[in-house]
């Protein structure tokens, strides 16, 4: 039989789980796939949510852009199999944006530089503890952050003439 979150014992025995669940099987050691097997065994949607996680995992493995796009193509047609709405949606989400994902596993690139720049754009938000108007926050974020040289010039240098 199946056990749901809606029983004391069901959500205890979940809660108990979640790392075990959470941990990529290649960290999980002795107890963790014990408990991940049960887990899997006696919550059906659990189960199959952890093995469609496991089976998505994968693509990052692959060797190249045309093995990934076939993994997430069968990955996409499984998952719309699913009986869970999150998981559909997922497969929706990542058949919208399969060919940017394609790509930049090709290229190897991330949005790692724009969260840098999103997160250092936020702090001089928060250090000011907020603007009235846009036009000032576009002064701080460009003061702070665009790279002037501020340091006086020494009487020997000459100050650039724009033309």
């Amino acid at each position: 039989y199946y056990l749901s979150m809606k029983d004391k014992e069901g959500a205890k025995i979940l809660k108990s789980a979640r790392y075990s669940i959470l941990r990529s099987p290649a960290n999980q050691r002795g107890r963790s796939k014990e408990v991940v097997a049960n887990v899997c065994d006696w919550f059906y949607q659990t189960g199959e949510a952890y093995k469609l996680k496991e089976l998505l995992r994968i693509y990052h493995e692959l060797p190249d852009a045309a093995s990934v796009r076939t993994h997430l193509l069968s990955w996409i047609e499984e998952a719309k199999k699913s009986t869970l709405a999150p998981m559909v949606k997922l497969s929706k989400t990542i058949a919208k944006h399969l060919d940017g994902i394609v790509r930049s596993i090709e290229l190897k690139v991330t949005n790692a530089a724009a969260e840098s720049l999103n997160a250092r754009i936020q702090a001089v938000r928060v250090k000011a503890r907020g603007h009235r108007h846009y036009e000032a926050f576009r002064t701080s974020v460009l003061f702070h952050l665009g790279g002037l040289d501020l340091y006086p010039r020494t009487s020997g240098e000459s100050c650039p003439v724009s033309a």
